[in-house]
């Protein structure tokens, strides 16, 4: 079998070439069978995905590139076919174009099917890769990447090639990918939505407009992470911990820490003039700072309430608070958007630091309300809106972030799905009584820790001051630079 193993379809010439000279013939004269099996997987997808992959009004170009015919195949539905009416489909087939979603729930069904016995037969077949299409035929993809979670989960797939995938790079994070493959004792190769791999007799070759990266397999790493007796979570057993360590006489002038753990960290005799912590967690439960022996964690507190007048109002534990907490953030909201909008064009855009800009802290606030609103709160079965901003570690979690695909929307585009978001929160809010507020919700990312209603507006209230202090943050530095 040929194989074009994409992170994001057929989104560029160079793969288009590739898929092409895979083929032998144009795609205009090619016959392709598309497989959405894996979508219905990934806890984050729904039927409107597959049916987007099948129309092709997907981002991602894979059944829209102008086939001769284009049919269906439904794996789920093969196993109450008999195998003498199906396989022919397969086998008369140029081309399998193959969905993203869930890796292991698509090998699952390949297995069962009999599709994963077929393959070696299919030697002039192209298997065109989409995300999880593409992890499906590699030994393993990493259990920040499996959802599907039955009894005696693993995260092996169907090994037809010796290397894994890290897919979507820019979306999750380069650095994300050392970490990722650390425990998999394979190579593997990490592409962002510009690159594929292809395969052919055993060559492997990475065809590429965008960023990719090999990476070798880690020396002495496990085939399997060690897992507690009978667990079947996602728990990997703790090593014993290591004895703090200690650093003296190191000058770490300008070094930089993100996503750092230093709770308990001692500083003495230090010089920290111009040192700068951002620290959103520090004012949650009992977080303390000591500096010089003082708690400074409360007078941080009482300063960010004057800069930000209404963010006392965050901690509401009952409807008419919210409903003021509420108010407060919208008119504070509009005012830095009014603010943003003033500066010089293009300013919505710019990043600091690598940080999120304006229009993208904005599209992840949509993210926010739909996870904690419209799923926790509503249980909407598709919450979230396509323009959504997920952090980098959403895909490392085991989520599939091409539910969001609207990446580059305009600003109009963007203010137009924050208005109807926030909307929803006040219409939401009008009604809302003190027992709806009692009333359990499920935890969208641990489920073994439930929450209330309460809990769940609390969350979204919490975002919102949040991401409105890292905004007016980058402002200011862009303010200082004009």
């Amino acid at each position: 079998m040929k194989l074009l193993l994409t992170s994001g379809g057929v989104t560029n010439p160079s793969i288009e070439r590739a898929l092409v000279s895979l083929l032998g013939k144009p795609v205009a004269e090619s016959s392709a069978l598309a497989i959405p099996t894996a979508t219905y997987g990934h806890p984050m997808c729904d039927p409107g995905n597959a049916w987007r992959f099948l129309s092709g009004e997907s981002p991602s170009p894979m059944c829209d590139l102008g086939w001769a015919s284009l049919g269906v195949l439904e794996l789920t539905a093969l196993p109450s076919l008999p195998r003498q009416r199906w396989v022919p489909w397969v086998e008369q087939a140029d081309a399998l174009l193959v969905d993203g979603g869930d890796a292991t729930y698509l090998a699952h069904w390949m297995r069962v099917s009999g599709l994963a016995d077929l393959l070696p037969t299919l030697t002039d077949t192209v298997w065109v890769g989409l995300s999880a299409g593409s992890m499906v035929l590699t030994p393993r993809i990493g259990e920040p990447f499996v959802t599907w979670r039955p009894d005696g989960w693993s995260d092996r797939t169907l090994g037809v090639v010796d290397f894994s995938i890290y897919p979507h790079v820019g979306m999750n994070p380069m650095e994300g990918a050392d970490r990722w493959v650390a425990p998999l004792g394979v190579p593997a190769y990490a592409l962002d939505d510009q690159s594929a791999v292809q395969v052919v007799d055993g060559e492997v070759t990475v065809v590429s407009e965008g960023v990719w990266r090999h990476l070798p397999a880690v020396d002495g790493a496990r085939g399997d992470e060690r897992r507690r007796e009978g667990d079947h979570g996602a728990t990997p057993v703790p090593e014993e911990p290591s004895a703090p360590r200690e650093f003296r006489g190191q000058d770490l002038s300008g070094a930089r820490f993100v996503g750092c753990s230093l709770s308990g960290a001692v500083m003495r005799a230090v010089d920290v003039d111009g040192v700068e912590i951002d620290a959103p967690w520090l004012l949650e439960g009992e977080g303390t700072l000591l500096v010089n022996g003082v708690d400074v964690a409360p007078l941080v507190d009482a300063e960010l309430d004057r800069r930000f007048p209404g963010r006392e109002l965050r901690r509401a534990a009952d409807p008419d608070g919210l409903r003021a907490a509420w108010a407060a953030l919208e008119t504070a909201w509009a005012g830095a958007v009014a603010r943003a909008e003033g500066m010089p064009p293009g300013t919505v855009d710019v990043s600091v630091a690598g940080e999120w800009s304006v229009a993208q802290t904005l599209r992840h606030l949509v993210m926010a309300t739909d996870t904690w609103l419209r799923g926790a709160v509503l249980g909407l079965p598709a919450p979230y809106h396509p323009i959504g901003q997920p952090n980098a570690e959403y895909a490392l979690d085991g989520h599939d972030p091409s539910v969001f695909h609207e990446t580059d929307p305009s600003w109009e585009r963007v203010l137009q799905v924050r208005a109807e978001r926030v909307a929803m929160v006040r219409a939401h809010l009008a009604t809302v009584t003190a027992d709806d507020l009692e009333v359990p919700r499920r935890n969208p990312w641990a489920p073994a820790y439930p929450e209330s209603t309460l809990s769940c507006l609390r969350t979204i209230v919490e975002e919102e001051w949040e991401h409105l202090r890292f905004a007016q943050r980058d402002l200011d530095v862009i303010d200082a630079r004009t």
